[in-house]
């Protein structure tokens, strides 16, 4: 049976990689790891030498359409004396072979960068990449994609992160804080606490352990050998054991079911998406770039299920989009604050304990939907007396304003670059979130 091109792809891509020989009951070294993933980037970079000499025969074409160019020269100039009707700006990735980000140096100064994702092994150890962060503690701009990319080349190095686990949560933390500490900020300047940077990209390279892990076994597992002939075909850049180990956890019976409660579970979503991979706290970011006002669940919703000439994805997401227009239309509240009883909760229901729609990865209910308690001198609201709707009304305004607060502040830095000096004070850290944990009382992410 034929491959899909994209195992094709990845199983030439596992092909080029180099054999680690690293012990999978042994915790890896970071240096060794930042090497071999230096060496998959020399072999990537001989093959792009060989594309060059296409780039004669382009040149020739160019000069082509050079002269093709010069009759139109005429209707341009007259083009250009009419009044040009404005254009509104365009938010979103300025080139497609690079992602444009802005670096600090270890005196404050910042500068702008063009860097791919194979090239932040190389970056300078003055040179940080600034990841800002948005109220919901998600990644916003440019850095997102490049710190999500990065996280996938770390989450694919064995001697990294063995694949021999049967889940993610059997890894030890010591490997997670080794990677974070040695590698991920040396290079990257997270603008927020240390607790929300862990836990996204904690999150994020579990996500992309598990997703690698199945796209190898994709490729290299065949129904019509044995177990046996399994094991001896082993993923080149993956040592033996540990391919063995993870050949075993796949054909446990538990696995097994498992796996055909998944396919089963996927059957049932018969409501595709449109976002693509771009995170939805980076395009939350742009829309609030390109209006002025936060987005509320709704608004990200609707724009995730149509296609780019309006229509919807299909008639299942038609009738949900219409229903959720509908409540919108018959809302007297403030849909851009995150709530369990906005339009998107009240069409699809109550969300899963892991995620929470439309708000990105590491976005979980136990956090956006949590309630404070106001205080007063030393009093808990309990000990107050005043009308029941007193502590939900006091709620609803202080979780209106902290996001008003958030916005704005993401707004100004998507226009400024940086937030100006002048707002500093306006941005306390007292304005945050209800819930958070300080650094001091940081637990593992989850």
């Amino acid at each position: 049976m034929a491959k899909t091109k994209r195992l094709q792809n990845l199983q030439n891509s596992v092909q080029t990689q180099p054999t680690l020989s690293v012990q999978p009951n042994a915790q890896p070294t970071t240096s060794q790891s930042i090497s071999s993933v230096q060496a998959k980037k020399q072999m990537t970079s001989s093959v792009q030498a060989t594309s060059q000499p296409v780039q004669s025969t382009q040149a020739a074409s160019q000069s082509i359409s050079s002269n093709q160019a010069v009759s139109h020269s005429t209707s341009s100039s007259q083009a250009e004396s009419q009044p040009k009707s404005f254009k509104k700006r365009v938010v979103g990735r300025e080139s497609t072979e690079y992602w444009t980000v802005e670096a600090i140096d270890s005196e404050g100064n910042k500068k702008k960068l063009k860097v791919k994702v194979k090239e932040v092994l190389n970056l300078s150890g003055e040179d940080r990449i600034v990841v800002n962060f948005d109220y919901l503690d998600c990644p916003f701009g440019e850095a997102q994609p490049l710190l999500s990319g990065f996280c996938g080349i770390l989450a694919a190095d064995s001697s990294l992160f063995p694949m021999h686990f049967d889940k993610w949560p059997n890894m030890p933390m010591s490997y997670f804080d080794s990677v974070f500490d040695q590698i991920i900020v040396p290079r990257f300047f997270f603008e927020t606490t240390n607790l929300a940077a862990r836990r996204y990209v904690y999150n994020c390279i579990s996500k992309k352990w598990s997703a690698n892990r199945l796209d190898i076994w994709k490729v290299f597992s065949d129904p019509l050998k044995s177990k046996t002939q399994i094991m001896d075909n082993v993923p080149p850049g993956i040592p033996r054991d540990q391919w063995t180990s993870y050949v075993n956890y796949r054909y446990k019976k538990e696995t097994q079911e498992m796996c055909n409660r998944n396919a089963e579970s996927r059957k049932k979503q018969i409501i595709p998406h449109t976002g693509g991979s771009k995170a939805n706290s980076r395009r939350r970011a742009e829309m609030m770039a390109e209006t002025g006002q936060m987005p509320g669940r709704a608004e990200l919703y609707l724009a995730t299920h149509k296609n780019v000439d309006g229509a919807y994805v299909n008639e299942a997401a038609k009738v949900i989009c219409e229903k959720i227009q509908q409540t919108l239309s018959q809302s007297t509240v403030d849909e851009s604050i995150i709530s369990p009883d906005d339009a998107v909760g009240k069409i699809l229901g109550k969300e899963h304990s892991g995620r929470v729609r439309c708000l990105g990865l590491g976005v979980v209910p136990t956090r956006v939907f949590k309630q404070a308690r106001p205080r007063f001198s030393g009093m808990n609201a309990s000990s107050v007396s005043c009308p029941s709707n007193c502590q939900e009304n006091y709620n609803k305004l202080l979780n209106s304003h902290i996001q008003m607060m958030a916005a704005f502040k993401s707004y100004m830095i998507m226009k400024e670059g940086a937030l100006p000096e002048q707002f500093v004070g306006l941005f306390a850290p007292t304005t945050t979130m209800p819930g958070d944990v300080s650094d001091s009382n940081r637990s593992e992410p989850r």
